[in-house]
Order: C-alpha cells, then sequence, then structure tokens
C-alpha cells in the first residue's frame, strides 16, 4: 500500500490532496445515505476545491480528538497511534484513507482502525444502537484501503458519555461501494461531467432559468408529467376526503376537548397557547419612512407548476 507522509503538510497542502481521491467522508453522500451531503456537493469539491465550513461542532471535534481517544486506551486497555498518512488503495489509486489513530495489535490480533467521534446530545438518538450509516460506510472505506479486518468507533456524547462500536469487515459492502465509486471517479470526475441534482436546490443552482426558453417534451417525458397529474388529482381528493372527515370530527367534540374510545384518546381539539407575533403591515404602514430603510430585495426563485 502507497501512502504520502502528512507530518510536513500544511493545512492547504493537506486539503488540495483530498481534492485528488475519494476519502471516507465523502463516501456516503456519493454513495447517497448522507444525510448532509450530495454526489454534487463531492463533485464539486473535488473539481472546484469547494469546502464545507467548520462549524462550531466540527471545530469541537477536532479539539476533543485526543481526549477522545486517550477515553478509549482506558476503556479498552488497547495502544493507539497516529497515522499520519493520506494511505492510498493498492488497485483504486482515487481511493483514499485519512485514519484518526491505529489500534496497535493485542492477543494476536492484527491491526485495527480507530475512528473518533463527538456528537451533542440531540444526536445520541443516532447512536443508540449502532453508529450512523454513514460513518458505517467511512470505516467500511478505512477498512478496505487499509486491508485491515476490524475497527472501532469511539464516541462521546454530550461531552460526558462515552461508548465503543466495534465493526468488522464486510467484504460483500465493500465490492459494491467500489463499484458505485469508481463509476462516479472514471463518469463524473475523470471527464468533468457533474451527476444529477438530488434536490431542487441543486436543480437551481446545475440549471439556472433561461427567461421564455421552451423545449418540447419527449415522449418519455410526457409520460412522466401525465403521471404526475394523476397522482395530483388522486391527491387532492384524498385531501378532500381527509378533510371531510375532520370536520365530522369536530362536530361530534362540539365543545368537547378530548374524543375517546373505552377511555383511550382518539383525537384532540384544543385551544393552543397565545403567542405575540410582529405585525409587519402594520408597522409598515404607520412608519413608512422608517420600514422603507430595512427593506430588502430577495431573489425570486423557480416556481414549479403543473399546466
Amino acid at each position: 500500500m502507497t501512502y504520502i507522509k502528512t507530518t510536513e503538510m500544511t493545512h492547504e497542502q493537506w486539503v488540495k490532496s483530498r481534492r485528488s481521491g475519494i476519502g471516507g467522508s465523502d463516501v456516503a453522500a456519493v454513495l447517497g445515505l448522507s444525510k448532509y451531503r450530495t454526489p454534487l456537493d463531492i463533485y464539486h469539491q473535488k473539481i472546484d476545491g469547494t469546502q464545507q465550513p467548520e462549524n462550531q461542532a466540527m471545530y469541537a471535534g477536532k479539539l476533543l480528538e485526543p481526549v477522545v481517544a486517550e477515553w478509549y486506551t482506558k476503556e479498552s486497555g488497547r495502544q493507539v497511534i497516529r497515522d499520519n498518512k493520506i494511505r492510498i488503495h493498492k488497485d483504486f489509486d482515487f481511493l483514499i484513507a485519512n485514519l484518526d489513530r491505529v489500534i496497535l495489535p493485542q492477543n494476536g490480533e492484527g491491526r485495527g482502525i480507530l475512528e473518533i467521534k463527538t456528537a451533542g446530545v440531540y444526536a445520541a438518538k443516532y447512536w443508540q444502537e449502532e453508529p450512523p450509516v454513514e460513518y458505517v460506510c467511512q470505516i467500511q472505506h478505512y477498512l478496505d484501503v487499509t486491508g485491515y479486518t476490524w475497527g472501532e468507533f469511539a464516541v462521546l456524547i454530550g461531552g460526558q458519555e462515552f461508548k465503543r462500536y466495534l465493526v468488522e469487515r464486510d467484504d460483500e459492502f465493500i465490492r459494491l461501494k467500489n463499484e458505485r465509486l469508481a463509476a462516479f471517479w472514471y463518469d463524473h470526475i475523470e471527464k468533468r461531467i457533474p451527476p444529477e441534482p438530488s434536490n431542487p436546490d441543486e436543480i437551481e443552482e446545475l440549471y439556472p432559468v433561461s427567461v421564455g426558453k421552451v423545449i418540447e417534451a419527449r415522449p418519455e417525458t410526457y409520460q412522466v408529467y401525465a403521471e404526475l397529474k394523476e397522482k395530483k388529482e388522486l391527491l387532492k381528493q384524498i385531501e378532500t376526503e381527509v378533510e371531510e372527515r375532520e370536520e365530522q370530527l369536530k362536530m361530534a367534540l362540539r365543545d368537547a376537548e378530548v374524543l375517546a374510545s373505552g377511555g383511550v384518546p382518539l383525537v384532540t381539539w384544543k385551544v393552543a397557547k397565545s403567542n405575540l407575533s410582529f405585525d409587519s403591515k402594520r408597522f409598515q404602514a404607520e412608519n413608512t419612512d422608517l420600514a422603507s430603510k430595512y427593506m430588502i430585495e430577495r431573489p425570486g426563485s423557480r416556481r414549479f407548476l403543473v399546466k
């Protein structure tokens, strides 16, 4: 396995080197399994150098990494070392890995990978039974690049709850992963062809509107349009039926707050708590000059209508 030493790299050089391949934190996004990034995000990162801005959670995770590593050694009795390398896959030179720590051999086992994470209290639910899928993709990628057979997650939740998760190499997942990553690299990165957008914002960014432009629908596109119209009509019918049944239940409730069956609540119809809101229309009418100083023009977005 080849690698690039990172001990003498500047941060800018390290960031640039990560653009030369698909790393562990990119894998879930390329596979369409990430809640935070899309294949198009990864494309722009590799081609344009667009980087995900560092937020407070990312900064805290970086500062706490040595603390979590030390906690792991005390909990597990194992020794870990820094890797200080960008490792390169033996068969695919565009698959790379930056390991948090390497777990040293013990009791006849080979080396393992330690992947260190921190999570806020609100993210604790994602770590109940097993690590989030994005991170599983990441560590399996590292096991692939290194050739190791096992690794562990060490996660610090809410700054005080420490958890460990053992992960074993999954060769079938790795095979499928590499097929998808290779297709992404060869078809998009090397050819400089962006992947299809995954959400409306990306579509608008990739295809800015040409005002007044009209294109003729191909037969397969017209079929999609016809199916959409049919589904929207069905949805409208269902929404009407839902509203009718809600009104019937409200009539049954009359002045009661709860409708029950055998003492078990079925629906409730309660008055919400009062709240204060800013009457912007009245403020603008009574303070025209002052309001005009704070008016800003927002760019319009593309509005999708089915005709």
